[in-house]
Parts: C-alpha cells; structure tokens; sequence
C-alpha cells in the first residue's frame, strides 16, 4: 500500500521526457508516477505507477547463487526477464532466461570470486526494457586449498580396509 509520495522532480520542458534519478537507493523498491498541471492550476490524474525490478542474491549452498528480484511494475505483461553476470570486471554476459511470471534463477557450478548481476525485464511487445540494480556476491564454496585431515586407515576383521578423515572446510 503506497501511502507516501514525495515529489522529487518540476520541468516546463515538453521536449525532454526523461528524467535521473540520483542519490537513491537502487536496492530497494522505488516507485514513480507523473501527473501534469496546466496554465490554470488544474492537476491530470496520476499515470500508471511504475517500478524497476529490484535484485536480491544469496548463497545457501556451496558454488551457488540464488537470484530473486521483485516483477517490473507498470507493464500490463512482462514477456521474459534476461539474467546478466559479470565477474573480474569483465563484461556481462547473458547467462539465461526465465518466464515473465518468474522471479527467481539458480546459478551453479561457481567457483570462489565475486560475481555482480543483473537482470532485465522485458514487456510483452519487445518495445520497453527495464534493468535492475546490480548486486554482488561471493558464493559459499569449499576450500581445496587446505588439505583434508586423513585421521587414520586401517585394516578391519582382516576383510577390508577403512580409511576416516575430519570433515571439509568451508570458506569464510
């Protein structure tokens, strides 16, 4: 429930329809709305509130990351959402893409480095495309660094041979 507006912009420009919005929190839900006033005073109705897709990440299981996003709101249909990732400063790359009535993506198999997101929202006549903030994280993994503790090996009852070790060590 939107109880709030603050007006953050005034243009007598009618050429100009853009508007950057700066100094705020792009990890967080933002919306926006545009009303008009004429030379006597009167105020439009307000347009369809609008909203970017906000981009979370976790990474519950090893060489995993969990991407989770709220829908684009303003669209009557979003058609597909493009998942984008990036690591080592290099450029991103489209790594895959999920239904418009999705708001999740599992990428695997990660190694231990940051990697940054983002995803895409795209309407339903291909005409629109609105992109997310673009978190960064480092997925859980196992260190292969530090050696496995080999406890012992040993013969049982002269049948077969047991070997025991202490568990893996987890990352920081």
């Amino acid at each position: 429930d939107l109880l709030y507006w603050n007006h953050i912009h005034y243009t007598e420009d009618l050429v100009n329809t853009e508007f950057i919005h700066d100094y705020v929190s792009t990890s967080q839900e933002n919306y926006y709305t545009i009303i008009q006033q004429d030379t006597c005073g009167y105020f439009s109705d307000s347009s369809i509130i609008n909203s970017p897709v906000v981009l979370s990440l976790n990474s519950a299981s090893f060489q995993d990351v969990n991407l989770s996003w709220s829908r684009y709101l303003g669209w009557d249909d979003i058609d597909y959402y493009n998942i984008f990732r990036s690591f080592d400063d290099q450029e991103f790359e489209l790594i895959g893409t999920v239904a418009g009535d999705s708001s999740s993506y599992l990428d695997q198999n990660l190694c231990n480095i940051t990697y940054t997101y983002y995803v895409e929202a795209n309407n339903s006549i291909n005409q629109f495309v609105s992109r997310s903030n673009s978190p960064s994280i480092e997925p859980q993994f196992i260190d292969f660094s530090v050696p496995i503790n080999l406890s012992y090996t040993s013969v049982v009852d002269n049948q077969f041979i047991l070997t025991d070790w202490d568990v893996f060590y987890e990352s920081d």
